[in-house]
């Protein structure tokens, strides 16, 4: 069974020094990680909270970057990163024409599955934002170390194409400047600033605190 290195002092309610806390169960997964997950107690302030393998945020049930559980990127035969197993398999699939089953008792997605894997990427990524907070894609670019004009032409040509290939081409195009340009936590940032998820943390044992896993 997989186990975390280390489990922190600290729960997301207190501070360093102020918190007792021990693992509490641990969670069987169907989905996810494939493995199951240590759930942490903190006495003090009376709230559990589960720990995450890198590369994943809560209730996800593919990776959001593309990780093992190690933190390493897990890289192809030609060196690029591995997209099994993570949210962009389905752009993956699609920009090759590769469509997922309409439906059926052996598919393990579904074509339905598949459009809202594409529709959270291009949330994740900036290509589709609130109209009402013109600043998003600002924050998500720079979450990902990414040109805001990048963003911004991948966002047109997204939004002006209903072909899946083309969109999950603009999409991939965005994914491939992150990954050579930050490090794969900057794709959990982003997708807090996209309104996905909360802020990601890990613990750092050296400071004794919990901080951004940049």
């Amino acid at each position: 069974m997989f186990r975390p290195q280390v489990i922190p002092a600290c729960c997301l309610s207190g501070a360093s020094g102020l918190c007792r806390v021990t693992v509490h169960c641990i969670r069987e997964r169907k989905t996810g990680p494939g493995f199951p997950l240590f759930m942490i107690w903190c006495a003090v302030h009376g709230v559990a909270h589960t720990l995450y393998p890198p590369g994943y945020v809560p209730y996800s049930r593919v990776a959001i970057a593309p990780v093992g559980p190690s933190g390493q990127v897990i890289p192809t035969e030609d060196g690029t990163p591995s997209f099994a197993a993570t949210l962009y398999e389905a752009a993956e699939d699609a920009v090759h024409g590769k469509r997922w089953p309409e439906r059926g008792d052996e598919a393990v997605w579904t074509r339905r599955t598949q459009g809202r894997r594409l529709h959270r990427i291009a949330v994740m990524l900036g290509l589709l934002t609130d109209p009402d907070d013109p600043r998003t894609q600002e924050r998500i670019a720079y979450a990902l170390g990414v040109p805001l004009l990048v963003i911004r032409e991948a966002a047109t040509t997204y939004s002006n194409s209903r072909a899946w290939r083309t969109q999950a081409a603009a999409l991939l195009g965005v994914l491939a400047v992150a990954l050579t340009s930050s490090r794969p936590a900057g794709l959990l940032h982003a997708g807090h600033e996209a309104g996905l998820w909360g802020p990601p943390r890990r613990w750092d044992p050296g400071g004794g605190r919990l901080v951004a896993p940049f």
